[in-house]
C-alpha cells in the first residue's frame, strides 16, 4: 500500500523545472542576430529563448532584435547595435514599457511546487513564491470536463459556445444548461443535451467585469437536482478591454517579427486573465518556433484551465 501511494504522488506531482524566470526573453529577431549566453555558448536567436544576466545580443546589418525584461520593458535593437542583459548598454536601442507584461513568465517559473485539486488552479493563485501548477489525474471523476470557458476571462459577446467532453457519462433527467452570476442568480437556463459536447447560449446578459459559472442539472419542476461540477469564468471589464486593445496596438507597432508580436500579445492576454486567449495565441508559435518559454506558458495555461490531457503535452 505504501508503495502504491508513493507511486501516485510521483505521478501526480508533475511540475516545472526549478529554474526561475531569466532576466530576459528574446521576443523577436529578424535578419542577422547573434546571441550568446553568459557561458559564452552561442545559441539560436529564436522567439522564447530565455536570457540570464550577461547574455549578449549583437545585431548585424539590416537586422533587428527585441528583448522582454522582467519589469515589462522591451528593449529594441536595430542594425549594428549590441545589448547585454542586466547591464545598461549605450549601444542598445529604444525602450518600450508595458506594465505587467512579464507576469505570465514570472508565474510560470514560481519557486515552489505542489499538486492541485482535480488539475485546477484558481485564477490569481500562482505568482512569485506561490505553488507551481501540478496535475492530478481526473480519470476517476464522472461527469463533464470543461473545455471552454473555464478559469479564464473572456470578452463580452451576444452569444457564446460552451464546450466540454465526457457528457455521455452525465446521467441526468431533463438535462438543463445553467449559467449563474457570482451571487448564484440564474442568468441562463435552457434545455441542452450534454452528450453533444457544446451548446450555444445567449450571452447578452453577461456583464463586463463580472464573474460567472456554468453547469448542468436536472430541472425537476423548477428545482435543480443532479448537478454537475461548476466551471468558473469571467467577462473582462470595459477598462480592461480598452487597455488591452491599446497595448496590442503598441505591440503591433514595434519593429519585430510576427512571432515576437504573437509572444508579446499572449502576455497581454494573460495579464488580462484571458488564459484561453493566451493559449490560442501561443499554439501556432509552438508549432513553427518551439522554445522553452513557449512550452512553459502553454503548460501553465492548460493547467490553470484544468485541461490535464493537454497540459501533459508540454510537461
Amino acid at each position: 500500500m505504501k508503495h502504491t501511494i508513493q507511486t501516485i504522488v510521483l505521478v501526480t506531482s508533475l511540475v516545472f523545472a526549478t529554474s526561475a524566470f531569466a532576466s530576459g526573453v528574446l521576443v523577436g529577431a529578424k535578419g542577422a542576430v547573434n546571441l550568446s549566453l553568459p557561458n559564452g555558448k552561442a545559441t539560436a536567436a529564436k522567439t522564447g529563448v530565455e536570457l540570464p544576466d550577461g547574455s549578449k545580443i549583437s545585431v548585424g546589418k539590416g537586422g533587428s532584435a527585441s528583448v522582454m525584461l522582467m519589469d515589462g520593458a522591451i528593449e529594441t535593437l536595430g542594425s549594428g547595435q549590441k545589448y547585454t542583459v542586466g547591464q545598461t548598454d549605450k549601444s542598445a536601442g529604444k525602450r518600450t514599457v508595458i506594465d505587467g507584461i512579464a507576469i505570465a513568465m514570472n508565474e510560470a517559473t514560481a519557486s515552489s511546487s505542489g499538486p492541485t485539486v482535480h488539475g485546477m488552479v484558481k485564477m490569481g493563485q500562482l505568482g512569485p513564491g506561490a505553488p507551481k501548477p501540478g496535475i492530478i489525474s481526473a480519470a476517476g471523476n464522472q461527469g463533464l470536463f470543461a473545455v471552454y470557458p473555464i478559469n479564464t476571462a473572456i470578452g463580452a459577446a451576444k452569444q457564446l459556445t460552451f464546450k466540454w467532453n465526457g457528457g455521455t457519462q452525465l446521467k441526468i433527467t431533463n438535462p438543463t444548461f445553467i449559467i449563474e452570476d457570482g451571487a448564484g442568480t440564474r442568468i441562463v437556463s435552457m434545455r441542452a443535451d450534454p452528450a453533444k459536447g457544446e451548446v450555444a447560449a445567449d450571452a447578452s446578459k453577461l456583464l463586463p467585469g463580472n464573474k460567472y459559472s456554468w453547469y448542468y442539472a436536472a430541472d425537476e419542476h423548477g428545482k435543480l437536482l443532479q448537478k454537475s461540477r461548476r466551471f468558473d469564468f469571467a467577462v473582462i471589464s470595459d477598462a480592461e478591454k480598452k487597455k488591452l486593445e491599446g497595448d496590442i496596438a503598441r505591440v503591433n507597432s514595434l519593429d519585430m517579427s510576427e512571432d515576437g508580436k504573437k509572444f508579446l500579445t499572449a502576455q497581454l492576454y494573460y495579464r488580462t486573465r484571458m488564459v484561453d486567449a493566451m493559449v490560442k495565441e501561443l499554439l501556432p508559435l509552438w508549432r513553427t518556433n518551439p522554445s522553452d518559454a513557449v512550452k512553459r506558458l502553454l503548460y501553465m495555461g492548460y493547467v490553470k484551465m484544468g485541461q490535464t490531457k493537454e497540459a501533459l503535452k508540454y510537461q
